[in-house]
């Protein structure tokens, strides 16, 4: 994918997580606002449930006490007491004295003139009472919607009006009177109550809100309906701020998502990530005998291609050397590049294979695990350790791991010869037994330019320290035939192959194989 692709992508990307943010943070207000409000409709009807309990509770136990008394008629005794417990109730409004189904005296009339036949009850409640709904009565010469309940002699008449002052403002409810999964109507406004909740409930709609709410071990619930206006009162200023934040933090998420997008694309991430992941993969540049043309060997080159874009060793190496994964980036190229080469029997036994290492490697001694390696027990290989001229190898215990590798087998080249600090008499320090000249010395070699012209020096103290001589960045051959004639030995460069793969370098050096020196 291209840049500009995935430029476009991630601020795509980036625009759909903020607009996730703002209807996941839009939901969470609205959920925390409905629980809110959820709560507010409970704390609404519970005063009409307790008073609804209470009612029923102090009725069965008017009418429980009076009953026990044994009265079978309505007596001057009888009425005294009735009128006791009626003066004090806290809620009923009159008591009534029955004989079969008709009503005799009151509280409040006295001794009726002709007994009042008493319908058929609504119908029998948990405790054993009769209820009648909505009964009017006349009372003080003032008519009640009222309802009354009896048991045995006995009725007590309650007054439902005082059940409407307990709600107030835009709200519409219903009092039931659950018994047998069917709803009896005992105040407020009819065909409120649906039934649609076992034991309460809550329906969050556009225009309406609808609750229903049962008091535990009682048969009374209430039904609920409140209207968008009263939520929106109630809350409007939270919505608002509310609204404001997740609308400042799905801008935030935008923008931070993009970032974060483009910087996970980025260079430095990319190459973490693929010394993480084992990703780079090994191509192998020839170095030539400048005398016979063979091949004698080959540098083991790490390359990275992230999404069809190559990164080159002059981007991911100062990554790597700044990362602290210096030796876990250079045991896995060792480790591949030994395992794709040994693959090739065309390659032969001592076949020499250059390694570049990390001087802050050398220094802390990590070399010294490259004969444990496990890719060691199949290799057939010359490892040649390159190491770029670096303050870090100036210090004793550089030069004595330098030593140890030597010791143990392995070569040792000073790459980039000529751009550092260092000068031909250190070399011998740092147990070296090939100098590679940079390229910046072989560029202009053909047109006989200053630094090239050091070039035979270079050679000539080299031969004297025992010193073998690679040029760097030969590209043509007036290039090479210049470097052999100043006793140059070995070449590298475009001028003998690109950095290639494994099996085109074991095809190449099949090719020469016929070849006579």
């Amino acid at each position: 994918m291209t840049d500009q692709k995935y430029t476009h992508v991630s601020r795509l990307t980036a625009i759909a997580v903020g607009i996730l943010c703002f209807i996941s943070g839009l939901a969470i207000v609205t959920a925390l606002l409905l629980n809110d409000y959820r709560q507010e409709h409970a704390k609404i009807v519970q005063p009409l449930l307790d008073e609804a309990y209470s009612v029923s509770a102090e009725m069965n136990l008017i009418l429980d006490r009076l009953n026990r008394m044994g009265f079978d008629q309505c007596s001057s005794q009888a009425m005294t007491d009735m009128r006791r417990e009626l003066f004090l109730a806290e809620h009923v409004k009159d008591i009534g004295f029955l004989s079969g189904n008709y009503l005799i005296c009151t509280t409040g009339l006295g001794m009726l003139n002709a007994p009042l036949e008493v319908p058929e009850a609504d119908f029998v409640g948990v405790h054993g009472l009769e209820v009648h709904l909505k009964i009017p009565l006349a009372l003080f010469e003032q008519e009640y919607l009222a309802i009354t309940s009896r048991k045995g002699h006995f009725n007590v008449v309650y007054d439902t009006a005082g059940l409407n002052s307990l709600i107030s403002g835009h709200s519409s409810w219903q009092l039931v009177y659950l018994l047998d999964d069917k709803a009896y109507p005992v105040s407020g406004q009819d065909g409120i109550y649906r039934q649609r909740f076992n034991q309460g409930g809550y329906r969050f709609q556009v225009l309406l809100q609808y609750s229903e709410h049962c008091k535990a071990n009682s048969p009374y619930c209430v039904a609920l309906v409140t209207d968008f206006g009263d939520w929106y009162r109630q809350y409007d200023r939270f919505l608002m701020i509310s609204l404001l934040l997740v609308f400042i933090v799905s801008v935030l998420a935008v923008s931070y998502s993009y970032r974060w997008l483009l910087r996970s694309r980025s260079t430095k991430v990319v190459v973490k990530r693929a010394i993480e992941k084992d990703r780079f993969f090994c191509l192998f540049q020839p170095v030539v005998d400048l005398k016979t043309g063979h091949i004698v060997g080959c540098e083991a080159l790490a390359r990275y291609d992230f999404d069809g874009k190559q990164i080159y060793p002059d981007e991911f190496i100062p990554i790597i050397a700044a990362s602290g994964k210096t030796w876990t980036f250079t045991e896995n190229l060792i480790a591949r590049s030994l395992s794709e080469l040994n693959y090739h029997s065309s390659l032969p036994d001592g076949f020499n294979v250059n390694f570049n290492l990390f001087p802050v490697d050398i220094e802390a001694g990590r070399a010294r695990s490259l004969p444990y390696l496990e890719v060691m027990d199949i290799n057939r290989f010359r490892l040649v350790l390159e190491v770029t001229e670096d303050q870090g190898l100036e210090g004793k215990q550089a030069q004595t791991e330098l030593k140890w590798l030597k010791q143990h087998g392995y070569g040792i080249a000073l790459d980039d010869f000529g751009t550092g600090y260092s000068n031909l008499n250190q070399v011998r320090d740092l147990y070296c037994d090939t100098l590679k000249i940079d390229r910046s010395f072989i560029m202009d070699v053909e047109d006989g330019s200053i630094k090239s012209t050091l070039i035979p020096y270079i050679v000539k103290i080299a031969k004297e320290l025992n010193l073998y001589v690679v040029a760097e960045g030969v590209e043509n051959a007036l290039q090479k035939e210049e470097l052999r004639d100043m006793g140059v030995e070995y070449g590298q460069g475009w001028a003998f192959g690109k950095p290639m793969t494994a099996a085109e370098l074991n095809r190449l050096v099949q090719q020469q194989s016929g070849d006579v020196v």
